[in-house]
């Protein structure tokens, strides 16, 4: 439709019978198709040169997103290694520091409960030592209360049997020996007592 619009109007309103007129008319209108192909088979050729060229271009920075692709997938892998093996030797490091304080732990609770056990021994050792110390100072006391009284007894017995003046009056009458009297308080105050 372009084509023909292109035309002259004045050549399309005439009249359509004479041969020569529609050889002509078809020969012109065959021209201007010619050239119209041949100008667009020429921006087909610029089009397919530029999309070669495009291509090539293309190409050529795919292959250069690939190899830095490849790069930084080599150095990430790399990093991510080292990262991966330098976590490794923390998560090592921190699991033998966690197991020797695990270990020390255990011997301080072992050692404290050894403390604790001996504790424990010793104080019922110590409350079996006072029960017998107990014991035996009350025996002790005892005894020597005993021996007290014993000794007091003794005691006024040989000061009757020293002194027998001091207590019977048919001893005053008889003939005696000199007696050194002793002025001792506490046969005195013991003879009183009994």
């Amino acid at each position: 439709m372009a084509i023909l619009s292109s035309c002259d109007s004045a050549i399309l309103t005439k009249d359509t019978n004479s041969s020569a007129l529609n050889d002509l008319l078809v020969l012109s209108m065959v021209e201007q198709m010619t050239n119209h192909v041949a100008n667009l088979d020429k921006e087909n050729q610029t089009n397919k040169m530029v999309n070669k060229s495009f291509t090539v271009e293309l190409k050529r920075y795919k292959k250069c997103v690939a190899i830095f692709e490849q790069r930084l997938n080599v150095d990430l892998n790399k990093r991510e290694t080292l990262i991966d093996s330098e976590m490794d030797d923390l998560i090592r490091n921190k699991n033998a520091k966690f197991a020797a304080f695990q270990l020390e732990i255990d011997t301080l609770k072992q050692t404290l409960s050894n403390h604790v056990k001996e504790k424990e021994s010793l104080s019922t050792t110590l409350t079996v030592f006072k029960t017998k110390s107990k014991e035996k100072e009350s025996k002790y006391i005892d005894k020597e209360i005993v021996l007290e009284k014993q000794n007091k007894e003794l005691k006024n017995i040989l000061s009757q049997w020293i002194k027998p003046t001091l207590y019977g009056g048919s001893a005053l009458a008889k003939k005696h020996d000199v007696i050194f009297v002793i002025d001792d308080d506490e046969i005195l105050v013991l003879e009183e007592e009994s």
